[in-house]
């Protein structure tokens, strides 16, 4: 994965303002080899069955996480007195 990021960093767009999701396609052999498909600059949140949903719901919640941890929403909240509750 680290490879496939490092081949195409030089058009990738730098922003610290903007993340951009790869879907990296893997398959994993009989002896448990795992094997790059192809990754997917744009890959599809639609599901078609529940556990797909399952999967991209978990994934879009991870990213989030990923993206603004919950100590920076807190901070924000506290700066901004919205707390849900009283100020």
């Amino acid at each position: 994965i680290v490879h496939t990021l490092k081949a195409c960093q030089s058009v990738m767009i730098n922003d610290r303002h903007c993340f951009e999701l790869y879907g990296y396609d893997i398959i994993v052999d009989d002896a448990l080899k795992p094997w790059l498909i192809e990754v997917n600059a744009s890959p599809s949140l639609s599901a078609t069955t529940h556990a797909d949903r399952r999967l991209k719901f978990q994934l879009i919640n991870d990213t989030i996480k990923c993206v603004a941890p919950k100590h920076w929403v807190s901070s924000a909240q506290k700066q901004s007195g919205a707390g849900g509750g009283p100020n």
